[in-house]
């Protein structure tokens, strides 16, 4: 699938729009893309996975790390609670995701920001594109991004 074609697909299901009213590097970000999307590959921050795996090949891979979870965080701030809830319900529908659709290809597009990264994870069945979930995390140092061939 062609990445601008996947880009614009996440852009339009508003996959974003819970994260952009909290982090303003993020809003920023997607609004550079809404606004010249043809410049997608120039704006920093954002990469697309060349490498496209097929679900069944990675679903006992985060089966297991779902199964790793506990139950319940044994973090003591709200915030650190409310991150543990969002991580969880994220990996239990991308585990959910891949079981139910195991010939689905699975795309992975980071958006790294200033203090946190989203992975959109992408599956692609029959050729159209369905994002299942986003998974915040802390932001990736630079020498760890993809740079050529992404």
């Amino acid at each position: 699938m062609d990445q601008k074609v996947l880009l614009k697909h996440i852009l339009s299901v508003r996959a974003l729009d819970e994260y952009r009213s909290k982090d303003s590097y993020l809003d920023n970000l997607i609004t550079i893309l809404d606004k010249s999307m043809d410049q997608w590959q120039s704006v920093k921050g954002v990469y697309i996975s060349n490498q496209v795996i097929h679900a069944s090949k990675i679903e006992p891979i985060f089966r297991r790390r779902l199964a790793t979870i506990p139950k319940e965080s044994n973090v003591s701030t709200l915030d650190e609670k409310i991150q543990f809830r969002e991580l969880k319900t994220a990996l239990e529908k991308f585990v959910d995701y891949l079981k139910s659709n195991p010939l689905a290809d699975i795309v992975t597009v980071t958006i790294n920001c200033d203090r946190f990264h989203y992975d959109i994870k992408c599956g692609i069945a029959d050729e159209s594109p369905e994002v299942i979930c986003v998974i915040k995390g802390p932001v990736i140092p630079e020498n760890l991004l993809p740079h050529e061939g992404i």
